[in-house]
């Protein structure tokens, strides 16, 4: 069923929620108190972090087959799609080169990689395992 191996797709997942926890840096204002404010942002991103470019170049060294799985999997767990065939087939339609910037732009891709993997009857344990040997 799937062209990608299920380790890859919990590799990108794990990658996506490392990255999906990050926060662009703050402009903080003048009149704020700068102890106050670096409590506040507890994970910020930099623009040197390396999960963004862990996470993107996961997604651009797969091949069209994988990508389009990724990108079905993403959507059916998102709860836009029922079926997993439909969801692929409409990802090789619309798929193009910017599909690591496309998934990165969605805020819980990490979770609904996870959640669509689970649909297909991966258990969540199972998907930890796999998570955590990557």
């Amino acid at each position: 069923m799937l062209n990608i191996p299920v380790e890859t797709v919990a590799y990108i997942a794990m990658k996506a929620k490392e990255w999906d926890t990050k926060v662009e840096s703050l402009e903080l204002s003048d009149g704020s108190n700068p102890a106050d404010d670096r409590e506040a942002v507890v994970l910020e991103y930099d623009g040197e972090d390396t999960d963004a470019y862990e996470l993107a170049s996961a997604i651009e060294r797969l091949n069209e087959d994988e990508k389009a799985d990724l990108i079905a999997l993403t959507w059916l767990g998102r709860g836009d799609f029922d079926s997993y065939e439909e969801a692929r087939e409409m990802a090789l339609e619309r798929m193009n080169e910017r599909t690591a910037a496309y998934l990165m732009g969605d805020p819980r891709l990490g979770d609904h990689l996870s959640e669509g993997l689970a649909l297909l009857g991966y258990s969540p344990e199972e998907l930890e395992e796999l998570e955590l040997a990557t």
